[in-house]
């Protein structure tokens, strides 16, 4: 089934339900693991998460059969293969049980399953360079020795990205398994980037030529002919055009041009679209290396030949240091660790977000400092003018309807001890770990009983583990306001 015309089974309006019925069944999954845990990636078909360690896996239950003793439940997969059973099964499923007469028996069908993989050993998972933004569909995770068990998104499985970043890519993601904390984790990690930002800085003074071509070469291949790219602009044009310049026009005719290029510090001020130089030319003969350099650099006094005075140095960092970005600063800044690579700067709204949060002079709103409440009045009780406002009233007075006067404002008087104990209890509550409240917890025990204690027990400390959650979300919140 797809929405493709040529396909073999076109319908639009059952893959409409089918992909509506995928995404309630994953926000629905996120919702209930919300309770539990924290969700980490939503795909279309299942949902990356972390759960406690002391949450039950798998449970084992023991049959009376000789073939099968032993049956292993896994209770997260129980859990919401429930929720989806509840909630998505078609009770008007129809069977044909007679062809001849077309007899059929209607009965309750669900073929929808989660399946529980896992535990890993940690995710990876990148941020984006812009506010409030996430990146979809960008992990790598890790199993418990170490190994690479899925790795999604990033340019290290992609054809024809520059060099450089997939080799950055390919070493950073092993460091983030080295240290037993953030700032042991990041500073490894910082090792990796500031092995290649030392090889763009010192332009790769003690790196052969052969390496250095591969390192920051890109390679794109063109799906159309050259021709039918018209007036386009890019670098693989541009490259592909250059090409065609020294080598003659029939090496662009076909589709599927492979582009090699480097991006060159000349002509100063041009786009980067317009100083893609291939790489062929490099191997060229001298004076057709010459004469083409100074044609496309736009320089014709140019002598110096060397790749390294013509190569847009700031261009490479730049492009290794929005990886670094997306991969160690912003995911640090984010987790409260200082920046572990001070040569790649914050984007100017982290930066000013980390300021405003680190300011011991900032000052607070006003909003922030009051509570606004109803007008809280009360009627007086004053006698007419020209009576007596103390002691008896008067004969005469009797009967007489009094003027309303207007309510004024009263100041009270609130006894807060109380109230601020309780709030700072509450405060503490959420902030200290939870074994500091509710103690170490039981063991699970044999029998019914001890299970029992240890549900419970468990039950608090689920409880307040969502409270504490709900409260740091909560500050984060106010603090991004």
């Amino acid at each position: 089934m797809t929405v493709f015309l040529r396909a073999r089974w076109y319908s639009m309006e059952m893959a409409g339900i089918v992909c509506f019925t995928g995404a309630n069944i994953i926000t629905q999954a996120r919702e209930l693991i919300e309770q539990i845990g924290r969700p980490l990636e939503l795909d279309t078909d299942g949902i990356w998460c972390v759960l406690p360690n002391s949450f039950p896996e798998n449970f084992v239950i023991k049959t009376t059969s000789v073939k099968k003793p032993k049956v292993t439940i896994s209770y997260p997969g129980a859990m919401l293969n429930i929720m989806v059973k509840e909630g998505f099964t078609n009770d008007q499923y129809q069977e044909l049980t007679e062809p001849s007469s077309l007899s059929y028996v209607t009965r309750s069908e669900n073929s929808i399953f989660f399946e529980v993989d896992g535990p890993y050993l940690a995710m990876i998972l990148p941020a984006s360079k812009e506010e409030g933004k996430k990146l979809k569909k960008r992990y790598a995770v890790f199993n418990e020795d170490g190994s690479l068990a899925e790795l999604k998104g990033f340019e290290i499985k992609r054809r024809g990205e520059l060099q450089l970043i997939k080799i950055f890519q390919s070493s950073v993601f092993e460091a983030f398994l080295k240290g037993s904390t953030l700032e042991e984790v990041y500073s490894s990690v910082a090792k990796v980037a500031d092995y290649w930002l030392d090889v763009l800085y010192s332009k790769a003074a003690n790196m052969p030529d052969s390496e250095l071509f591969e390192l920051i070469s890109e390679n794109r291949s063109m799906s159309r002919k050259l021709e039918d790219y018209g007036e386009q602009k890019s670098t693989s044009i541009s490259t592909a055009k250059r090409l065609a310049e020294f080598l003659g026009d029939q090496m662009v005719r076909d589709a599927g041009l492979s582009c090699r290029y480097i991006i060159s510090r000349k002509p100063e001020g041009s786009p980067v679209t317009e100083r893609a130089i291939p790489l062929a030319i490099f191997q060229a003969e001298p004076t057709v290396r010459k004469h083409f350099l100074r044609k496309w650099l736009k320089s014709s006094s140019l002598q110096d030949f060397d790749i390294r005075t013509i190569l847009d140095w700031d261009y490479y960092i730049e492009r290794l240091g929005s990886a670094v970005q997306k991969i160690i600063t912003i995911p640090a800044a984010l987790q409260q660790v200082k920046n572990p690579v001070p040569r790649v700067k914050h984007p100017d709204w982290l930066h000013k977000k980390l300021l405003e949060k680190n300011d011991v002079c900032k000052q607070k709103k006003i909003s922030e400092l009051f509570v606004l409440e109803g007008r809280r009045q009360v009627g007086t009780a004053q006698a007419p003018e020209g009576t007596q406002s103390l002691g008896a009233p008067d004969m005469e007075d009797f009967g007489l309807v009094k003027p309303p006067h207007s309510a004024v404002p009263v100041a009270t008087k609130r006894k807060r001890v109380l109230w601020e104990s309780q709030e700072e209890s509450q405060d503490l509550e959420l902030t200290v770990p939870w074994q500091e409240i509710l103690g170490q917890p039981p063991a699970l025990g044999t029998t019914q009983e001890e299970w029992l204690v240890w549900l419970r027990f468990h039950k608090k400390k689920w409880q307040l583990q969502a409270r504490q959650r709900l409260a740091r979300k909560k500050r984060r919140r106010l603090e991004a306001a």
